[in-house]
């Protein structure tokens, strides 16, 4: 009786190790990162299937400061209803269908949370203060979104069906700068020919990184090879000059569109990327390094690291599942082996 009750004991623990095991495969199949952030928002889509916002870095997935377009879950859309422009949020990033990130859940920051790039952004209030907000006097239904660029106006826009080129400035100087240092002119094509030797991006720039002296001005023209729209921007720019602080070149599919922008005298590392939902987490992501610049970027392509991918991240996910089973079934193996030597013995 003694032998057959260690056998019993010791069945009972593998039994628990593969309980402990299948528990351990579920949470790894379903639970991709679970990635935090914090927003202000700018525009909210009326049909309340995206947003538009300024957040803080994110750094679990190498996303510096930005103002960004992100799609909203099922759950985020109905909570929609609650948020209005000008609120700061706290959301959690996952990937849709399509191994996209979108807002997965969404709530109202509490009282007196701020967003530090939206304040260094000079964008208001940077911190949620409900008291402030004549919530009675906010009406989407009669909100024109559709001209709400980034929450801001006063851009200078030029718009046709080919594309668009925002705060174009061919002659005003930063006011650090006496006159202009150099002129540069850089053709960028972008696209999914130009993604060779970055595997798991889906889309390129023919250029991920360009130089330039402080106080120079440069004229971009951009080619998209593709059949979908694409852009080019730049962040962090003075926005006494450029609204938002950006300069924005957007191209439809197989156009080109060509704007100049002049940067200021000190040594800075600007961000560039397309808006487009997701596009510069599949790849379009660049760097524009004034003099000496203040460091390279988060995962630009073919400069600071391979950015991670979809198909890393579900290689990776089928690892930790095959090795999950592997030893859930190694375990029970051995129970069965187990309960086979009891009923010998007994």
């Amino acid at each position: 009786m003694s032998k057959n009750w260690r056998y019993q004991q010791l069945s009972l623990v593998y039994a628990v190790c593969i309980t402990l095991f299948v528990f351990l495969g579920v949470n790894l199949a379903a639970g991709d990162e679970l990635v935090e952030g914090i927003g202000l928002i700018h525009v909210i889509a009326p049909d309340r299937t995206s947003v538009n916002l300024t957040h803080d870095p994110i750094p679990e997935i190498g996303w510096p400061a930005m103002t960004m377009d992100l799609g909203l879950s099922e759950l985020a859309r109905a909570q929609a209803s609650q948020l209005m422009p000008g609120m700061v949020i706290k959301f959690t990033l996952e990937r849709d269908p399509e191994g996209i990130f979108q807002i997965g859940d969404v709530q109202i920051a509490p009282e007196g949370t701020s967003v530090d790039a939206a304040k260094s952004q000079g964008d208001a209030p940077g911190s949620t203060d409900h008291d402030t907000m004549d919530h009675d006097a906010m009406d989407h239904d009669t909100m024109d979104h559709d001209r709400m660029d980034h929450g801001e106006h006063g851009h200078n826009m030029i718009l046709d069906d080919e594309g668009m080129v925002m705060n174009a400035n061919h002659d005003r100087l930063p006011e650090d700068c006496s006159a202009i240092s150099q002129d540069y002119e850089f053709k960028i094509q972008v696209g999914r020919h130009y993604t060779e030797g970055r595997p798991g991006v889906i889309y390129g720039y023919s250029e991920h990184e360009i130089n330039v002296e402080p106080c120079s001005r440069i004229k971009v023209e951009l080619i998209n090879d593709d059949s979908i729209r694409h852009q080019w921007m730049v962040h962090g720019l003075p926005r006494y000059l450029y609204p938002q602080g950006m300069f924005h070149l957007e191209a439809s599919g197989g156009a080109t569109k060509t704007g100049t922008f002049i940067v200021p005298s000190d040594d800075r590392t600007y961000l560039i990327h397309c808006d487009m939902a997701q596009h510069m987490e599949k790849g379009l992501k660049g760097q524009l390094v004034v003099g000496d610049g203040n460091g390279n970027l988060f995962s630009i392509p073919g400069v600071s690291g391979a950015m991670r991918s979809n198909a890393e991240d579900e290689e990776s996910n089928i690892w930790n599942q095959a090795m999950v089973y592997f030893l859930g079934t190694s375990a029970l193996g051995a129970v069965i082996v187990l309960f086979t030597s009891i009923g010998k013995l007994s």
